[in-house]
């Protein structure tokens, strides 16, 4: 019992001592509302690149997915079907982080995702975009508007009506 009590105290010394290493108000995942979206370049599913910025809509949602991750995927339809209602209130930018493009084709296809609006990042979880958007604990959405500035992020497709108003 009395080895019990020191490994507990020893346990709760050291979160003390790893939690004083974390800025207050200091979010590690993600980039937070009010932040300048980053600008990166992205690999077409027609094999151009372009400079994802701002688009011609007043805002962009831009939703970054994978094939193999059903929740991100599910998400990315749904926002998809959500953009296409809207008409040109919203541009659709989709970001998948697979490592087989014919993968991803065969996606978008299935998810009829517009293909124009639909790009591909090889490298996965390993590429600079990941890292850039610090996407460490999966995938999400962000919605800019037309300056770049988030909005917000992680929403659901029956948000974005709301936000848009």
């Amino acid at each position: 019992m009395r080895n019990v009590k020191w490994i507990f105290v020893v346990l709760l010394s050291s979160a003390f001592f790893f939690l004083s290493f974390v800025e207050e108000g200091h979010h590690a995942e993600g980039l937070n509302e009010g932040d300048i979206a980053p600008t990166f370049i992205a690999r077409s599913l027609d094999g151009t690149t372009k400079s994802i910025q701002n688009e011609e809509s007043n805002y962009v949602l831009v939703s970054f997915w994978a094939s193999y991750d059903a929740a991100s995927r599910m998400n990315n339809v749904a926002c998809s079907n959500e953009v296409k209602r809207l008409g040109n209130k919203v541009a659709l930018v989709s970001v998948s982080f697979d490592e087989f493009e014919s993968v991803v084709q065969e996606t978008v296809k299935h998810d009829k995702i517009d293909i124009p609006n639909c790009y591909v990042e090889l490298k996965g979880e390993d590429s600079e975009l990941f890292k850039t958007y610090r996407l460490a604990q999966g995938f999400g959405n962000y919605l800019l508007d037309s300056d770049g500035v988030i909005i917000a992020k992680n929403i659901l497709p029956s948000d974005i009506q709301k936000l848009i108003n």
